[in-house]
């Protein structure tokens, strides 16, 4: 009983002794913090901490940056450089350093390039791009009006709307990618490519919400050529009934016959007179139709002028402020 007793104390005893180091591992993962020393050839650069939930800091050469313990994945990023990857496994109680030297020659912000500081800078990852009179929203919430940038949600895809009075929306789905997104819409006709469907009348005047005028271009042009189409039907039949009397009228054998039906082709073709004017006025009708259509979409075309794209780099410009100064270039 004695001999049992004392093996059941002395296993407990090994297995707490081997559980201590164990427990200590434990709580180094758990808490307590690490530091990370930044050794760059710039004055600052940007570090993207993670991947999924990801947060982005600006960090000054030579700074250190306290972090809890634990396996960070890190980009180191400059505005004019491609993004460096690199892992690091920071343990409680040490100092890492993390040096990097960027490539200077390179002197074009490319906000389209794979580039952490890009979202820190702009403010975001979704770019959005319209008319002065347009208001940009994200699902129901109006986020901009011509010139909007927001934070897109991750792993989740996003209605993005471009709303303007004088059209109908025009909708998108958008989700994060690596590069910031640029999302343009412009409804005014300058600053959009034409469709096979605006070739047809009334589509403009329809797709800016022009009801009325709508309504009389398809009304006038639909009323035009069925005249024209009835009258032509009864010129033909006309014209025809003529061309068989003035074939007969050259045939003729007799002197007698012959005036007969000189004088009936004569008759025929005083009828088909009012049946050819009343047809080219309504070809008439049809092509004043089609002129006005054509004629309206280029005064509207005229009218509108083209957005400030301008208004797009001023706005951008202020953050980027100390790498244009030094001569990087802003590639939209």
């Amino acid at each position: 009983m004695n001999s049992r007793f004392y093996v059941q104390i002395t296993f407990f005893s090994i297995l707490l002794f081997l559980c201590l180091p164990l427990s200590s591992v434990f709580a180094q993962t758990q808490g307590g913090s690490g530091s990370i020393y930044f050794s760059f050839n710039v004055d600052t650069a940007f570090v993207q901490f993670g991947i999924n939930k990801t947060t982005i800091q600006k960090v000054a050469n030579n700074d250190t940056l306290v972090v809890k313990n634990g396996f960070y994945h890190l980009h180191l990023s400059y505005p004019t450089n491609e993004d460096v990857y690199l892992t690091l496994n920071v343990l409680k109680d040490s100092l890492y350093e993390v040096s990097h030297e960027f490539d200077l020659n390179k002197n074009s912000i490319d906000l389209n390039s794979k580039n952490a500081s890009i979202r820190y800078l702009i403010g975001g990852d979704l770019v959005a791009l319209s008319d002065s009179n347009t208001k940009i929203k994200l699902e129901d919430s109006t986020i901009g009006e011509e010139f909007a940038i927001i934070d897109l949600e991750k792993n989740s895809a996003q209605k993005l709307s471009f709303q303007n009075p004088e059209y109908f929306s025009k909708h998108f789905q958008v989700s994060q990618d690596e590069s910031v997104i640029f999302k343009e819409h412009y409804f005014h006709s300058e600053n959009q490519s034409v469709t096979f469907l605006e070739f047809i009348p009334s589509i403009s005047q329809f797709k800016r919400k022009e009801y009325v005028k709508t309504g009389l271009i398809l009304g006038s042009l639909i009323a035009s050529t069925s005249f024209f189409l009835k009258f032509q039907n009864k010129f033909s039949d006309k014209k025809a009934e003529y061309l068989s009397i003035r074939k007969q009228y050259l045939n003729a054998d007799t002197e007698s016959q012959a005036l007969l039906l000189g004088d009936l082709m004569t008759e025929k073709a005083e009828k088909l007179k009012p049946h050819n004017l009343r047809r080219n006025l309504s070809l008439l009708g049809v092509l004043a139709v089609l002129g006005f259509d054509v004629y309206d979409k280029i005064r509207y075309k005229q009218k509108v002028s083209p957005p400030d794209q301008k208004k797009f780099e001023l706005l951008l410009e202020p953050n980027f402020e100390q790498y244009i100064s030094i001569g990087a270039t802003l590639k939209l």
